[in-house]
């Protein structure tokens, strides 16, 4: 009925304006990194390293924007305004030379 139609609707929008802000936020992630990798500058970038006797069983990468610490303490605030950036880490395992890094 009409009802569901516009329910449906406004839920598509809704999933369409969240993708697109997603969207949004990697595009200026991916800029400003390829800026560091093209320029060799990486003093914007900060790190951890953790080194593994052996590869890990699974690899992967990862990004997410925080919404709270590891406590439950409200980190930042994510806006549907694209222009609010919010703060993004991202994690990734890998192997080399026998070794596992995350």
């Amino acid at each position: 009925d009409l009802f569901q139609q516009i329910e449906i609707q406004a839920a598509a929008k809704m999933l369409i304006d969240v993708n697109n802000l997603s969207a949004n936020d990697l595009n200026y992630i991916k800029v400003k990194l390829d800026k560091m990798l093209l320029s060799e500058s990486y003093t914007e970038l900060c790190y951890a390293v953790f080194t593994l006797e052996s590869p890990p069983p699974i690899m992967g990468s990862a990004i997410a924007g925080p919404k709270f610490d590891f406590n439950g303490k409200k980190a930042q605030h994510i806006s549907s305004i694209a222009t609010d950036m919010p703060d993004y880490i991202s994690i990734n395992s890998f192997a080399s030379d026998g070794k596992g890094y995350v």
